[in-house]
């Protein structure tokens, strides 16, 4: 009876006793430029002067250095004059072509000749066409001297000093856009679903102190084996330049937020 009595209460105290949980882990995430690029050289020639320095900002389409384009405008000059004399040539190879049909239909003129002048016409053509593509390289060659922003950031380091002579794909700087930041966050593999692009996250930074909001613009197509987790990747609008790229944070909810 005794027996009995015990292990009723004992099913009673495993009924009503609270299910054991894990502990949740707060979410952590570093940020990181949105875009960054080894800006390099396109051509051979002596640095000339830096227009923007380390920690900078600039816009796109800003000089952001210059390379001395001596060297490539004297062959802008040569290739522009071989362009003129192969177009000169182009012209009268036209000329000669013509005077020789109205000869050889007043059978003045054999058939050799007449395929002869035929031929150096299209000869002068090829040629126009090679000097034409090279007058186009010299062009993009004095261009390329100019090193402009490919978009809006700032620069992270300098690597090609003054005076320094650079070889092409020579790096010459390192910038970022951090106009945007990318946060990578990791949640429970059993999200997968319920969360999609479009979606947002507030994050609080550690050096700030301040709320953030970021898009999701990538969800992995599938679960990591090892963690079980899923890989989110968000967005962070920053053109007023409140955070920097180095700064890490924590998830406020690992749902999405609702919006009003």
């Amino acid at each position: 009876m005794m027996i009995g009595l015990t292990a009723a209460l004992l099913t009673v105290i495993l009924a009503v006793a609270p299910e054991k949980t894990e502990p949740v882990m707060p979410v952590r995430t570093v940020l990181f430029p949105f875009r960054e690029a080894a800006v390099a050289s396109d051509v051979e020639a002596k640095v000339k002067a830096h227009h923007v320095e380390m920690g900078d900002a600039f816009h796109k389409g800003d000089l952001l250095m210059e390379l001395d384009d001596t060297l490539s405008a004297q062959k802008l000059l040569r290739a522009e004059a071989q362009l003129a004399e192969s177009v000169a040539q182009v012209k009268f190879s036209e000329r000669s072509l013509a005077r020789n049909k109205l000869l050889k239909a007043k059978n003045l003129l054999g058939n050799q000749d007449l395929e002869r002048s035929e031929l150096e016409l299209e000869l002068s053509k090829a040629r126009q066409q090679t000097q034409e593509a090279n007058t186009r390289l010299a062009r993009k060659e004095v261009a390329d001297c100019r090193i402009v922003a490919p978009f809006d950031g700032r620069v992270i380091q300098q690597v090609a000093r003054d005076f320094e002579y650079v070889r092409v794909g020579q790096p010459l700087m390192q910038i970022v856009d951090d106009t945007s930041l990318l946060a990578v966050i990791y949640l429970d593999g059993k999200r997968r679903g319920q969360v999609r692009k479009g979606d947002t996250f507030d994050l609080i930074i550690d050096e700030t102190n301040t709320r953030c909001r970021g898009t999701v613009f990538a969800v992995a197509g599938a679960i990591d084996s090892a963690s079980r987790s899923i890989e989110i990747r968000l967005r962070i609008d920053n053109r007023k330049r409140l955070l920097a790229a180095g700064m890490s944070g924590v998830l406020v909810s690992d749902s999405p937020v609702k919006e009003p």
